[in-house]
């Protein structure tokens, strides 16, 4: 009997506690539900501070501190004691790629490193989401990287004589450019033409046409320039490149001329020329083996003389074979 009092004692406040808990729940919902969404209402959205790196700031290191800080939107208040206190979630990029991810206010260090030289950008975005929206915050930097003029490496010149009108050029920059130039021969610069740059990896690939009418045959020297997006120029090794030589299918001062000392007349036909039969020197006949004994004959006497020498050597160990029986 006591027992049952226990149990029944214990089931009564288990469902007290149960019919609490879905009655706050019931209030939060009811509270909710009754807040209406002023018109034009914007949820608030975080703060963003970016102190590292600073917009338009030129860098000369490969590495570049990113920190910011990120400030809480304030509560949304539902009417009443109730409100929603906001979640924060932030994300932050490099050049298009996410660098991180956040929950949460506060200040975020990142350091960045191996970064190419040229111009870079980051991104950063923070948001407040209450339930009822989401306030939303980014900010762009831009900064400039420059630990000095570009590099240009690999450069690929055609190893064949070349006898196109111009010539694909191939090579390596260390950052990204503004222009590209070339001298060839030393005289005055040229801008490479249909200049293509392709990223790989923390190198640019460049790739161009250089013009090569008018050049003379024979080889040349050449060498290009790159400029990035501070000024800075960087100067290649000098290469060479050969141009094939022109062919041409007649020439002019090899036409024979008649001579301005003989005058023919149409009616005067020259004596043809007499006509030297080639003279024919006689194949000398060789016989077998140098000799003067015919080929045939030689093969048959050479035939009986190795039958001969087979037969005695077989008579020779036939009658020692006896002996040795005996």
């Amino acid at each position: 009997m006591a027992m049952s009092k226990q149990r029944l004692l214990s089931g009564a406040f288990f469902s007290a506690l149960l019919a609490l808990l879905l009655a706050g729940a019931t209030v939060a919902d009811l509270a909710n539900a009754n807040f209406v969404v002023p018109p034009g209402w914007t949820p608030p959205a975080p703060t963003v501070a970016c102190t590292s790196p600073v917009e338009g700031k030129i860098y000369s290191s490969h590495n570049v501190p990113l920190t910011f800080a990120v400030t809480s939107s304030n509560s949304l208040n539902l009417g009443g004691s109730t409100s929603i206190n906001p979640s924060i979630s932030v994300r932050y990029f490099l050049d298009e790629l996410i660098l991180g991810q956040n929950d949460g206010a506060g200040t975020i260090s990142v350091d960045i490193d191996g970064l190419a030289d040229g111009v870079h950008k980051i991104g950063i975005y923070a948001a407040s989401a209450y339930g009822v929206g989401t306030g939303e915050s980014n900010m762009i930097i831009h900064f400039t990287v420059n630990t000095g003029p570009p590099v240009i490496s690999s450069l690929i010149l055609p190893y064949k004589p070349i006898e196109d009108i111009e010539m694909q050029v191939n090579f390596y920059v260390s950052e990204q450019v503004t222009d590209v130039k070339y001298t060839i021969d030393e005289k005055s610069n040229a801008t490479l033409l249909e200049l293509k740059q392709t990223h790989v990896g923390h190198f640019i690939t460049i790739a161009g046409l250089v013009p090569l009418a008018g050049l003379p045959s024979g080889k040349h020297d050449i060498i290009f320039y790159a400029t990035d997006t501070v000024g800075g120029t960087g100067e290649s090794q000098t290469r060479q490149f050969m141009i094939a030589p022109t062919v041409q299918t007649s020439n002019p001062a090899l036409t024979l001329m008649p001579s301005p000392h003989v005058s023919q007349s149409p009616s005067q036909n020259p004596s043809p020329s007499p006509t030297i039969e080639p003279i024919s020197t006689p194949k000398r006949q060789t016989g077998f083996l140098g000799t003067s004994l015919p080929t045939e004959y030689g093969y048959a006497i050479v035939t009986i003389l190795v039958i001969i020498v087979v037969a005695a050597l077989s008579v020779f160990y036939v009658k020692k074979l006896g002996k040795l029986e005996g």
